[in-house]
């Protein structure tokens, strides 16, 4: 972590296996592949873990609920949320030192009633509350094989890329 912004994470709730399970497509094909997800605020890591990719067979479903990860933060500075409900944007800032607690899973678009996701990207979704007020939502497209970015509100990203096991 920064110097400059001294960040406390608070709580964690680790990864119990992966986001979504599923069947491996080949050992060969993807040998030892994991991604890489990253919480920054103002370019500093708040929060960072790994977990396996692994794909399902198309019109498979997971017999395993989705996993989650759960934690808080503390920013020292105040951030400015633009929380969309239906058509409506509400602006809503949070102090600083004012604690944010986030909850981050595997967002099945196809569940949604949506075209679905494939070997291309893996949706990931988000929820930011403060004393019990949602913040906002996201949805965070992870695409296996290169870097990927969202800015939840300024200076609040989301990142996900690939790493190779041993890294």
């Amino acid at each position: 972590m920064s110097a400059l912004l001294p960040i406390t994470v608070l709580l964690f709730t680790g990864l119990a296996g992966v986001f979504r399970e599923g069947i491996p497509i080949s050992d060969k094909e993807l040998p030892g592949m994991l991604m890489a997800l990253e919480v920054q605020l103002d370019r500093a890591t708040v929060f960072k873990t790994t977990f396996p990719l692994c794909y399902a067979e198309p019109g498979t479903t997971s017999q395993n609920p989705q996993k989650s990860i759960s934690f808080s933060i503390k920013p020292q500075r105040s951030i400015l949320w633009m929380r969309e409900l239906r058509h409506t944007v509400t602006p809503i800032t949070t102090k600083p030192n004012q604690e944010i607690e986030v909850s981050i899973w595997t967002y099945s678009i196809e569940d949604a009633g949506h075209p679905g996701a494939g070997a291309d990207w893996l949706a990931i979704g988000g929820s930011f509350y403060s004393d019990e007020t949602l913040l906002g939502n996201m949805i965070h497209l992870a695409h296996p094989k290169r870097r990927d970015r969202s800015e939840i509100a300024t200076g609040l990203v989301i990142l996900t890329y690939p790493i190779k096991r041993g890294k």
